[in-house]
């Protein structure tokens, strides 16, 4: 069986979008992607920050300095000081610990990995990029979210930070974003090789304030079949979304884990299952039901469990089993 891949949402989303938006005009005050004649974003280099402290515990503080553009992505600037004993490494959106928001979205973006000597402060930034942002329909940045993950190497030190928030000066006007609008907008069919052929904005899950909003079936330009499921949460507390026990037109294919993505409070975020990279993963098993990948030629129906958990990982409501109909 062929290796798993390890970025799964941030891979699959990210594959689609940077190469549908991945060439927009610049202008000195913004970044912009015109996809037709009727469809143009732009991306605002306006929102500012005032110098913060986000996180001061147990030695170690964290300042957010300022927020700075520059020809195509959103740099956030940080500062870590290190008052302990021992090296420390600082990490956001790891794969243990991945809650980077912009505006009303969980982004797979904004890494940071920053080390600091025992006594001692280091400059690092986290960085978001304007054709990613756009993709999501966010053209302005009003809200950045983020939690670190701080450690020293034999995890005598070891500490959360919770989810930490920056406010910009800008309103929000209408930059919070709508992924579904920008994905299905034609522009990005005709100008970017995707071909959306299942589109629909109507509910497909409603319980213990989560939601799946929309869903979205394409296909990009290297023929990549993807599902995309936009889901939201309004709780109080984080979430995590996981899609498993996929059937592809009738096929069980994959365990009871395929994707699962964190969902913080009050935001939407993209669960996906990769078609093609759900069959490459399993053919040892399809063979074993004498099954390969020109039986998935043409997908009519996708099938999966939907599972809401909590920050220990247990199910805070009975999971359900979806279908999509894509014919």
């Amino acid at each position: 069986m062929k290796k798993k891949s390890m970025l799964l949402v941030g891979v699959l989303i990210l594959t689609i979008i940077f190469s549908l938006v991945g060439c927009g005009a610049e202008s000195a005050g913004s970044t912009t992607v015109t996809t037709t004649k009727t469809y143009k974003k732009s991306f605002k280099k306006e929102g500012a920050i005032k110098k913060q402290t986000l996180y001061n515990k147990n030695g170690v503080k964290i300042v957010a300095t300022d927020l700075s553009y520059d020809s195509y992505q959103a740099v956030l600037n940080l500062k870590v000081f290190n008052n302990t004993n021992k090296k420390i490494s600082v990490i956001a959106q790891s794969m243990m610990y991945a809650v980077n928001g912009i505006n009303n979205y969980v982004v797979p973006e904004g890494y940071f990995n920053c080390e600091v000597p025992a006594k001692k402060t280091k400059s690092d930034v986290m960085r978001f990029t304007y054709s990613n942002l756009l993709a999501y329909g966010i053209n302005q940045i009003s809200t950045i979210q983020t939690g670190f993950d701080i450690s020293d190497k034999n995890y005598t030190i070891h500490d959360k930070t919770g989810i930490l928030t920056i406010k910009t000066d800008v309103d929000k006007d209408g930059s919070d974003g709508d992924w579904y609008e920008t994905m299905t907008n034609a522009g990005f069919d005709k100008k970017y090789g995707l071909s959306v052929t299942y589109k629909t904005d109507e509910e497909l899950y409603k319980s213990n304030n989560i939601r799946i909003l929309s869903e979205i079936y394409a296909t990009n330009k290297d023929k990549e079949r993807t599902l995309f499921l936009e889901v939201e949460n309004k709780n109080k507390e984080l979430v995590y979304g996981r899609i498993g026990n996929i059937k592809i037109n009738g096929v069980k294919i994959g365990d009871d884990n395929w994707d699962t993505v964190c969902i913080t409070p009050n935001k939407r975020a993209i669960l996906t299952i990769g078609v093609d990279n759900l069959i490459e993963y399993n053919e040892d098993d399809l063979k074993t039901l004498k099954k390969s990948a020109k039986d998935f030629k043409k997908i009519n129906t996708i099938d999966f469990k939907f599972s809401v958990l909590n920050d220990s990982f247990d199910d805070i409501a009975d999971p359900a089993n979806m279908s999509v109909k894509l014919k």
